[in-house]
């Protein structure tokens, strides 16, 4: 991998970089499956589409003016790999990760839950999705296993920052049980962060993303509850962080 990182001119473009790259993957690692080799390739030249479709997307889909050597450097020092054989690898337990929570099998989702360590993710917004989708999951048992890991995987840094990320953009998206989903995750985050994106859902017309939002403001802490304290008497978007101050409370605009 050395011969992609320093051989290059860093103003021409790296599609022989590329292929250097897939080479190696499917030479050095017959063992992974493509989706894992397309999810690395797409997020180094920033196409989500490759991601999602890794099989409808052959190598001439990436031409030669799409990957840059800045691209690829910038993938490696964003997610600090030192050995890419080793990376890839971990990003192929993290996508098995992922498919295990997303199959319906509770007894499969339990023993993930339980062997693979928070530590070792990246995590990518598909884990994190798969993990929030289990904390209403019908199986109290599991929804439960799903909470303590999110709460658990709060205090990892690298971990918690993809989370309130990702949870909290979900918020603002569409689909109802989607909000309900990255709502409970932030509450096991204690996401204060994103107290507007929940504000936001307390006017929701349904009655349980309503509840679960309140629910989640008062596991903010003292923001938290001065939040809920003024939604009954100032406008949503007036809502903010705030601090008491004697009787008084102070609000951010």
């Amino acid at each position: 991998m050395s011969r992609c990182v320093h051989t290059f001119d860093w103003y021409c473009i790296s599609h022989s970089c590329l292929s250097t790259v897939t080479v190696y993957i499917s030479h050095g690692c017959l063992s992974l499956p493509s989706p894992v080799i397309w999810l690395v390739v797409s997020e180094m030249v920033d196409r989500s589409d490759l991601a999602s479709y890794p099989t409808c997307h052959p190598p001439s889909a990436l031409s030669q003016d799409v990957v840059t050597v800045f691209q690829f450097q910038s993938y490696v020092s964003e997610h600090s790999v030192e050995d890419m054989e080793e990376h890839l690898l971990q990003v192929a337990r993290e996508a098995v990760f992922a498919e295990g929570l997303s199959g319906g099998d509770s007894e499969r989702c339990l023993k993930e839950l339980e062997e693979v360590s928070h530590t070792g993710l990246c995590p990518r917004q598909q884990t994190l999705r798969a993990l929030a989708s289990l904390l209403s999951h019908q199986d109290p048992q599991l929804s439960e296993a799903a909470a303590a890991y999110i709460t658990s995987a709060s205090s990892h840094t690298p971990f918690r920052s993809k989370a309130v990320d990702c949870y909290t953009q979900a918020v603002w998206e569409a689909g109802v049980q989607t909000q309900r989903s990255a709502c409970a995750a932030l509450s096991c985050l204690q996401a204060v962060e994103s107290l507007r994106a929940v504000v936001s859902l307390c006017d929701s017309a349904d009655e349980e993303l309503r509840h679960i939002a309140i629910e989640t403001l008062l596991t903010f802490g003292e923001e938290g509850r001065l939040a809920y304290e003024q939604l009954d008497t100032m406008p949503r978007e007036m809502v903010r962080l705030g601090t008491r101050r004697g009787n008084a409370v102070t609000t951010a605009f």
